[in-house]
């Protein structure tokens, strides 16, 4: 049984945008007997729909007078670059303007609520917690961002955890956040272009911690600038805050050192180094936050570390596809951003780099620093020319256009360099949408190259 809030029982609503969310929403509203006017800009989404409990109705027509919430899709411009046509009618009209997440939390759930937000790394922290949980045979559900709209998450008891991973564009999108436990991980510049600048991005992502719930817990990674200003901030209003960093020792906190996780609040330390899915400083930063939403639910050090070492890891984030020998192939394809390849860079020591996509106009000398590891880059797709030009003469580059290029040309390199150990790194640092349908097309497609020219699948 779906997630729905009964106060929209009999009210109008409109909801702009019918992909995984919209659909889930108009299915939740339609549940408790509202109104429903639905559209998408794309008409070709009609035909898949069964449209029995709403009306497909262009909302660019409709009189928002009468309608009591326009339901945004996150995908769909709230305010950046300009707002959609259909969110400044309903502003001008005085409906306000809300998302999914906004519906879930009226939906007055008796559950425990853990949200987990950051520019990166949210997905892996998501899917880390959830596993400990089940581990632990909690019940427990996990959705959100990760993939699973919040509407279609089934009902728990009073017991379990909705484990949420929430975007920039969701919290933009909610003024009823009820979390028990929120975590921030990170803020890079990302999504700019949504939200007009960093200061705009840093405060949105704020919003995680303004829980109505009494005695809420925040966690935050305090590695960045405008992630530590927010720390100041909450610790100066005496919230209860709990401090990460994987680059100092802290007090009062939880930092992690050569891989071992301290807890300098109790005198706690937990090794995490020879963990092969939790590997990288971006990967302790990740299992820091969900040590300590484990311990403030009550889990001992013993069953936190059980859990750590069976976590299977994401797919297409720093995923292990194969080890011949000594030469592992990493699916690291989520990494859609040069901060995101950068925890990819510092995770190894000898790598093979494939690089490129649809550019999202990121400056690469971010990751000069790291090149000091690579023994040769590939790059590909639309950007790649451009970043081979960037890269040349600090590391060995050629643009070869394809994946199965770059892919067959990576083992050639291995082969007549006669090393030992390295890595084929395929983290493109940039969108799929040039070559692929989306992140995951292509990390598929990287994955099928290792199965076609190495062998099968790592287990």
């Amino acid at each position: 049984m779906m997630i729905t809030a009964k106060e929209y029982k009999g009210k109008n609503v409109a909801v702009l945008g019918l992909g995984k969310s919209g659909i889930a929403t108009v299915k939740s509203l339609a549940e408790v007997g509202a109104n429903i006017f639905a559209w998408d800009d794309n008409s070709e989404i009609f035909s898949k729909l069964d449209k029995t409990k709403y009306k497909i109705f262009n909302l660019e027509q409709l009189d928002f007078k009468n309608i009591s919430s326009l339901v945004l899709s996150p995908g769909i411009p709230l305010n950046f670059p300009k707002p959609h046509p259909v969110v400044e009618r309903a502003k001008i009209a005085g409906c306000e303007v809300i998302g999914d997440f906004e519906l879930f939390f009226r939906s007055k759930l008796k559950a425990n609520f853990i949200g987990i937000t950051g520019t990166n790394g949210k997905s892996t922290t998501t899917s880390l917690i959830t596993h400990i949980l089940k581990y632990r045979s909690i019940e427990v559900q996990a959705g959100g961002n990760i993939g699973t709209p919040v509407l279609s998450l089934d009902k728990i008891d009073t017991d379990g955890f909705y484990v949420l991973e929430i975007s920039s564009y969701q919290l933009d999108l909610s003024s009823n956040i009820s979390l028990d436990i929120s975590v921030l991980l990170n803020i890079q510049p990302d999504h700019l272009d949504r939200h007009g600048s960093i200061e705009n991005y840093y405060k949105i992502k704020k919003k995680i911690f303004e829980s109505r719930k009494k005695n809420s817990l925040g966690v935050i990674g305090i590695d960045d600038f405008y992630s530590e200003k927010i720390y100041k901030d909450l610790k100066n209003k005496n919230r209860l805050i709990v401090p990460i960093s994987t680059k100092k020792e802290i007090s009062g906190g939880v930092y992690v050192i050569d891989g071992i996780i301290y807890d300098s609040r109790f005198n706690y330390k937990i090794d995490i180094k020879n963990i092969h899915n939790l590997r990288g400083r971006h990967n302790w930063q990740n299992a820091a936050a969900a040590y300590i939403v484990a311990k403030k639910i009550g889990l001992s050090n013993d069953t936190i570390k059980s859990a750590f070492m069976s976590f299977k890891g994401l797919p297409h984030r720093l995923e292990l596809v194969y080890k011949d020998g000594q030469i592992e192939y990493i699916n690291d394809s989520k990494a859609t951003n040069v901060y995101a390849t950068s925890y990819a860079l510092k995770s190894f020591k000898s790598i093979i780099w494939i690089l490129g996509g649809r550019s999202k106009d990121e400056k690469i000398d971010y990751l000069f620093p790291y090149l000091s590891r690579v023994e040769h880059v590939f790059t590909i797709g639309e950007s790649g020319e451009i970043l081979a030009k960037q890269l040349h003469g600090k590391v060995k580059v050629d643009f070869v256009s394809s994946l199965e290029n770059a892919f067959c040309k990576s083992i050639n390199f291995i082969k007549i360099s006669k090393l030992k150990k390295s890595v084929i790194l395929f983290s493109p640092a940039c969108s799929s949408f040039d070559q692929f349908k989306n992140f995951e097309d292509r990390g598929e497609k990287f994955r099928d190259m290792v199965f076609k020219y190495v062998g099968a699948s790592h287990d």
